[in-house]
């Protein structure tokens, strides 16, 4: 896992680490004030995660935004709406399109993963094979 300063510097964080990992699960959370800083944060994370997906990097975004502490909250509750692990899906389910259509199997992909299906897929598996994609 890697830490930065605040949501507008995960797309460059995740850039830098591209060459090294498979799929990334970006994870943040941008929290409305009293300025349109909220605004600026919140449309330029995602545009930029946005751009790195169509420069082919497997991203599952996972970074809320929203009005207050109790809706993230809400939103990042494992028992819940768990928004985390519904990124780590995505990031899952874009490296299994690219398998699809790659001539080689990378050296982390695992067949069950391959196989696997959002309706079938168990909390725990999810951590065991997202761990794969942090640093």
């Amino acid at each position: 896992m890697v830490e930065v300063p605040g949501a507008l510097e995960i797309p460059t964080a995740i850039r830098l680490a591209s060459k090294h990992f498979s799929g990334f699960v970006a994870l943040g959370c941008v929290i409305r004030g009293e300025t349109s800083h909220y605004d600026t944060v919140s449309n330029e994370s995602s545009r930029a995660l946005s751009y790195l997906g169509l420069e082919g990097i497997c991203i599952g975004n996972g970074i809320l935004t929203v009005e207050n502490y109790e809706q993230a909250a809400s939103r990042a509750d494992t028992s819940g709406q768990n928004k985390g692990g519904h990124a780590a899906i995505a990031s899952l389910k874009l490296l299994e399109i690219r398998y699809k259509f790659s001539q080689k199997q990378s050296d982390w992909l695992d067949t069950d993963i391959v196989s696997m299906r959002h309706d079938n897929l168990k909390n725990a598996h999810i951590k065991k094979s997202a761990s794969r994609l942090y640093a």
